[in-house]
């Protein structure tokens, strides 16, 4: 009886642990890049940039894709790279055929180019060749960027914020941005960010419905325009905490570790469904291993959670003889 007791206590702990939730906001972070071929990230709500290497060129931007980073040349040539997260350096994937990259960027469904000649192109990440959508049928004006992480594909152009056909390459006029010319674009938790190279450094939000923009904060850890931004993490297949690119049993004590900060309950949920997914599988988990049962699951980790649980227990002072650790029955 004493045992059965004890590990109902500690079992009953576990998952108490596991359900517990306290809901925090969450800052939002980008990978970036400047003119001057720094790297590092940017916290998009105070402007703070930590710089953690240099790419060696100016790129035109980043986009996602399978869940890697991936950035362009700037107007000299055709070139598509991989982007190490840690400090930026890149890795040549292939050259265009012919386009010449103005601005680069990406949505969920791939990698977007606009060209020097102002046309709309998508990019193969296996390959860096280009493929031609349609023109735009704009004038480059002083400062453009694609957007990178939205849904919506969107181009800041001079003054102006539009939204481009990814079907044709056709703008839609979104509105005038007040002011603010915008160099790079990236959407985190729904918002749509900017970074304003003209008339002075700074994060703003751009309102999608309207184009304006708003000032969050001046840009301070360098001095250098924003060329390039994509999120900070990558999104990566659903559940993969830890971003190595599969949904797996770690991502599991990422979640756990986190929970009540970076991740709520709903989280878990999100890892036990798509157990086993690895990045770019899409929702066929083409590739990906079976799926445990649920129950097995939460059974085994509840277990070492109890295990962690009475290694970590506190000393026990006798009293009588009896452990103030026992469970007297």
């Amino acid at each position: 009886m004493k045992s059965r007791i004890f590990w109902q206590l500690i079992l009953g702990g576990s998952l108490a642990t596991i359900v517990t939730t306290t809901t925090f906001a969450a800052d939002d972070f980008a990978y970036m890049g400047t003119v001057a071929g720094e790297f590092g990230t940017i916290d998009l709500n105070t402007g703070v940039y930590t710089i953690t290497g240099n790419s060696g060129q100016t790129l035109a931007g980043m986009g996602i894709a399978n869940g890697t980073l991936y950035a362009s040349s700037y107007h000299v040539q055709g070139r598509l790279y991989t982007v190490n997260l840690a400090n930026g350096a890149v890795t040549l994937v292939g050259n265009t055929l012919s386009m010449v990259y103005d601005d680069f960027g990406s949505t969920p469904s791939g990698l977007y180019a606009v060209g020097t000649d102002a046309a709309l192109y998508s990019i193969n990440p296996t390959t860096g060749h280009e493929t031609l959508i349609g023109p735009t049928g704009l004038s480059l004006g002083s400062w453009r960027s694609l957007s990178t992480n939205s849904n919506t594909l969107y181009f800041a152009n001079g003054p102006n914020l539009y939204s481009l056909n990814p079907n044709t390459g056709a703008p839609t006029l979104i509105g005038n941005m007040g002011g603010q010319q915008v160099g790079a674009m990236v959407e985190e938790n729904g918002k749509l960010y900017g970074g304003a190279d003209s008339p002075s450094n700074n994060v703003v939000t751009l309102n999608t419905t309207t184009g304006l923009a708003t000032t969050i904060s001046a840009l301070t850890g360098s001095s250098s325009p924003f060329y390039a931004i994509a999120p900070y993490p990558l999104p990566s297949a659903s559940g993969d905490y830890n971003h190595n690119g599969v949904v797996d049993a770690p991502d599991y004590v990422v979640w756990r570790n986190g929970l009540g900060t970076n991740f709520t309950p709903s989280d878990y949920t999100v890892w036990r469904n798509h157990f086993g997914q690895t990045a770019g599988s899409g929702t066929g988990f083409g590739g990906a291993a079976a799926v445990p049962e649920p129950s097995a699951i939460d059974l085994g980790f509840a277990v070492l959670g109890a295990m962690a649980l009475f290694s970590r227990r506190r000393p026990s002072f006798f009293v009588g003889g009896v452990s103030d650790g026992d469970v007297v029955t």
